[in-house]
């Protein structure tokens, strides 16, 4: 069995970490963090099982990330991208979002 990929997409250091941290617990996860819309861009081509991104990062607004990642894996589902700070707010046992009314239930 593959490991479930996850890309975390979040400039804030301790946002990223907290989330990092808590998914890397579970060893069937592979967590890669990135800081930047760009950095994350450039590797959607690996095809990540789930995205959790910030909604304000430095180099483009979180809207507008969400979008580009459609075009480019139109196989992700708004439920397999997910809002960094809505999952915090809830926790990171459980992840999904309804990204149209950015809220989450978890």
């Amino acid at each position: 069995m593959s490991a479930y990929n996850i890309y975390i997409v979040e400039d804030d250091p301790w946002y990223g970490e907290i989330l990092e941290s808590h998914l890397g617990l579970n060893p069937d996860f592979k967590v890669t963090r990135f800081q930047t819309a760009k950095d994350c861009l450039s590797k959607m081509h690996l095809e990540p099982d789930l995205v959790t991104l910030d909604f304000s990062l430095p180099d483009k607004a979180g809207d507008m990330l969400f979008e580009k990642i459609r075009e480019i894996n139109p196989k992700l589902n708004n439920n397999e991208v997910k809002r960094t700070a809505a999952v915090l707010d809830i926790g990171v046992s459980t992840i999904y979002k309804m990204i149209q009314q950015k809220e989450i239930i978890l």
